[in-house]
């Protein structure tokens, strides 16, 4: 039984790594590149650097991740629909219960005139 938790964590951890391969070389080429081609004059190229290739990931990632105003519009439509469909049930429910409510009180004040009538 240890030795599969040591086994599994020696998996998580080269999963890790490989990620983190990954992700340096996907930052790292970029930035030599803008760094040795576009500042190669500028006295502060790393920083240039640097913030020129961070605003491509950020460009890239808004440019690859989906729209998020159609789903949201949808999720709005959706709960537009529904809140609308939950407002009719309850104001009919609503209704029902003051016309049950009013019949009683009605029904009630009939029962005590006819009441008092039969009496006097």
């Amino acid at each position: 039984m240890r030795i599969f938790k040591n086994g599994e964590r020696m998996m998580k951890n080269n999963i890790v790594k490989i990620i983190m391969w990954i992700l340096f070389w996907f930052y790292l080429i970029p930035y030599y590149l803008i760094k040795k081609l576009v500042f190669k004059k500028n006295k502060h190229q790393v920083f240039w650097a640097n913030c020129v290739t961070i605003a491509l990931f950020v460009l890239l990632s808004l440019a690859v991740s989906p729209s998020s105003t159609t789903t949201t519009s949808s999720n709005e439509d959706a709960l537009a629909k529904s809140s609308r469909v939950v407002h009719k049930t309850v104001t009919m429910e609503l209704k029902n219960l003051i016309k049950k409510k009013l019949e009683l009180r009605f029904s009630n004040k009939n029962k005590r005139i006819n009441k008092l009538n039969m009496t006097s």
